[in-house]
């Protein structure tokens, strides 16, 4: 930052707001060699998944910020965020549109700003965009049957759902045509599989540094998933080095939309083939959450060690790697 950045920054008031916001780091005095920081921007992270980011952030000497999606507004707490991470060989790692568009827009392109094109994102978040891009880009094998509106059903049982969303939210299983047409819906067959898989991955520019995989084996072959209301019907999850077809899925997707940064696909197996549930262009909850967050952070361990010089702080810990994944035999 320059000179007369520096003095904008005293008349406007914002040195006062910025060195306010640094004590919240580490205190009133400002080390020496600044730790690398993880801005985190836009996330829907629950509080076990902000204790397992700081533990990760505790045993990699780095410090995370955490600016959920009320601080869209605030470009001044955003510009403080993202710089500091950029100048302190940290990584910003956005979620969703909004935050995406939002440092697309404000920052000029930095490989430390992980995160896919804006219009990946978007695509990706809408299911039905979803399906179309997959269809035009080589993977229609790999698209789940859906329909814009419930007369053109004629195989139950099939998934109502929002065109948009995360979660499982408002998921609703039809077992005969019910009528009518909610706005902002559409229908997709229900792949009959008591196994889901999530397939984990980082990227830099289109090449995967990184793929895990975490099956969810369920009671039943038709189910709704969703974060807070599966138990009772989650009958076992379990880790495990991706299988070699699931993992060519995840580099073929990731290679042909030149992916930068975080992202997983749910997949279900539909006898031989394998079916796309959702691609989801963000750092994913299964990831932070499962065993400690351990494989999300090996995702972000292989990412700042590719995009970031590496350095050790005198009053920090040097930079480790995660801890070995703990993987389980599978079966498929």
């Amino acid at each position: 930052m320059g000179l007369l950045a520096h003095l904008l920054d005293y008349i406007s008031g914002r040195a006062a707001l910025y060195r306010k916001w640094e004590e919240g780091l580490w205190g009133k005095k400002r080390p020496g060699c600044v730790p690398p920081v993880l801005t985190f921007i836009g996330h829907s992270f629950s509080a076990t998944h902000v204790r397992s980011i700081r533990e990760y952030c505790t045993r990699a000497g780095m410090v995370p910020i955490f600016l959920s999606k009320r601080y869209f507004n605030d470009a001044v707490k955003i510009a403080w965020a993202v710089n500091l991470a950029l100048t302190s060989n940290g990584l910003v790692i956005p979620a969703y549109e909004t935050a995406t568009r939002i440092v697309a827009k404000s920052f000029a392109p930095n490989p430390k700003i992980v995160a896919p094109p804006v219009s990946v994102v978007r695509t990706f978040e809408n299911k039905r965009e979803t399906s179309a891009w997959l269809r035009a880009n080589g993977f229609a094998e790999n698209v789940i049957r859906d329909y814009a509106h419930p007369w053109e059903v004629h195989d139950y049982p099939v998934y109502a759902k929002p065109i948009s969303g995360s979660g499982g939210r408002s998921i609703s299983i039809l077992h005969k045509n019910i009528g009518r047409h909610k706005p902002g819906v559409f229908y997709q067959e229900a792949v009959r599989n008591n196994t889901e898989w999530g397939a984990h991955f980082a990227a830099v520019h289109g090449t995967v540094l990184f793929t895990h995989c975490i099956s969810l084996r369920f009671k039943e072959d038709v189910y709704v998933r969703r974060h807070k209301n599966t138990v009772g019907r989650l009958h076992k999850v379990e880790s495990s080095d991706c299988p070699a077809d699931i993992r060519r899925l995840a580099t073929a997707i990731a290679r042909k939309t030149v992916y930068h940064g975080i992202g997983c696909i749910g997949i279900k197996f539909q006898r031989s083939s394998l079916k796309l549930i959702e691609v989801n262009a963000r750092l994913c909850g299964m990831a932070v959450s499962y065993k400690s967050g351990e494989i999300m952070s090996e995702e972000i361990t292989r990412l700042h060690r590719n995009l970031t010089v590496s350095k050790h702080c005198e009053h920090f810990p040097s930079h480790l790697p995660a801890p070995p994944l703990k993987t389980s035999p599978l079966k498929t």
